[in-house]
């Protein structure tokens, strides 16, 4: 739903690692509405492993379950399941990683992040243009933050956890796409 004008992106075979890293971050939220228990904790753990080995979409689902986890006092006491693939990825990164941005092109990042938000807003009903987008999506954060205050406190932390995960991956495809493709492309 939130994925904009990006949604031929998963009709591609090349992209499956992208789904997979979805599926595994969905799966691993839906095992954290689980009673707490060694086997679960070992369950997300995995399925971390495999949102991150199987595409960089995998950073902003271990962000957003890495918040839900310190946002309850249960999760704080297994963030264990965040530290070992985070530390993996690290592993990994020090061997393979690349990173190409500079500091002058965080701001830049932040508005092209800001518009793709936009343009993904204005694809839920029907719209191209960045301007109904942007209306769309302040819609949005209001009901959003109007619906914030009317859940319990374990739904706020779901919601705290998603809002940062689309944060995250939306500023970190802003990052590594602002100077190679428009905030409207796929």
């Amino acid at each position: 739903l939130l994925t904009g004008l990006a949604y031929e992106n998963f009709l591609i075979a090349g992209q499956a690692g992208q789904m997979a890293s979805i599926v595994a971050g969905v799966a691993a939220f839906l095992v954290l509405d689980r009673e707490p228990s060694p086997r679960n904790d070992r369950i997300v753990c995995a399925l971390m492993i495999v949102a991150l080995c199987s595409s960089g979409l995998g950073i902003p689902v271990l962000v957003g379950v890495a918040v839900e986890l310190l946002l309850t006092p249960a999760g704080r006491e297994r963030l264990w399941v965040i530290f070992v693939p985070f530390l993996l990825y690290v592993l990994w990164y020090v061997f393979y990683g690349t990173n190409r941005a500079e500091v002058h092109d965080y701001a830049i990042s932040a508005l092209w992040a800001w518009v793709a938000l936009c343009h993904a807003a204005g694809a839920i009903i029907g719209e191209r243009q960045s301007e109904p987008g942007q209306q769309m999506l302040i819609v949005i954060l209001i009901v959003l933050a109007y619906r914030t205050f009317r859940i319990t406190a374990a739904g706020r932390a779901r919601m705290a956890a998603i809002a940062t995960l689309l944060v995250s991956f939306y500023g970190l495809t802003a990052v590594s796409r602002h100077d190679v493709a428009p905030p409207s492309s796929s």
